[in-house]
């Protein structure tokens, strides 16, 4: 190649060949891939370097359908990101809680069962939302981990 400083953008039509038969493995070595499909797009929208997560963001496509949730998410997001925190961070702004504590997400959605158990005709569109982003699962497992149950057997810790 005679432009040395000069920037190329090489697309592969299909999945990378094996090391030992990659003419080009030097240069994907040394230089950045670049995805142009929507899930990597808003990966970098949010400012999160692991494009690992692609398959995650697709499967939560339709949270990411709204720009105010988006725009909610982003004011919480790191560059170290995992799908576990990506589904805390979901939950609260779904909530519209003050953070992505366990007790504040709860918060949201007790603030919100009050108000149903005044006015039935409120429904809990929040506990809906959590259903439709397929949510749901994560919360338990946030709540599993968060919360320690004792069995009624155990006797309890308290002295006189």
């Amino acid at each position: 190649m005679d432009e040395r400083e000069a920037k190329f953008l090489i697309y592969f039509p299909s999945a990378e060949p094996e090391p030992d038969r990659d003419w080009l493995l030097d240069v994907r070595l040394y230089s950045e891939q670049f995805f142009a499909d929507h899930s990597s797009m808003l990966l970098n929208e949010l400012g999160i370097p692991k494009m690992a997560l692609r398959t995650y963001i697709r499967k939560r496509q339709s949270f990411f359908a709204n720009k105010q949730r988006i725009a909610g998410l982003k004011k919480w997001v790191t560059e170290n990101e995992d799908e576990l925190s990506l589904d805390r961070k979901m939950m609260a702004v779904v909530v519209k809680a003050d953070s992505a504590s366990l007790s504040d997400i709860l918060l949201g959605l007790l603030r919100e069962y009050a108000a149903y158990i005044e006015d039935e005709s409120l429904g809990q569109p929040l506990w809906s939302q959590l259903s439709k982003f397929d949510l749901e699962t994560s919360l338990w497992a946030y709540l599993s981990e968060g919360l320690v149950i004792q069995s009624k057997s155990q006797p309890s810790q308290t002295s006189c």
